[in-house]
């Protein structure tokens, strides 16, 4: 897998008389939709459209519940 990246500057904010340092920055390729995600899914397997579609929303509202319960989610 490639990751793209750029080096940025930053100084620190809790001293700003330290020298800047330079860090490796992610750069984002693309952003996939559920959309996206749910053909990509059903390329490489044998389920329909709307059971993937229907267990990705449910995973998205029981992470979203759980995390707002303070709750850790590991996939």
């Amino acid at each position: 897998m490639v990751a793209h990246y750029k080096i940025i500057q930053k100084h620190n904010p809790n001293n700003g008389d330290e020298p800047k340092k330079y860090y490796g920055k992610l750069i984002r390729m693309r952003t996939l939709s559920t959309p996206d995600v749910v053909h990509q899914i059903m390329e490489r397997s044998s389920l329909k459209e709307g059971d993937i579609t229907s267990v990705l929303m449910n995973l998205a509202k029981v992470i979203n519940y759980n995390l707002m319960l303070g709750d850790a989610v590991k996939l």
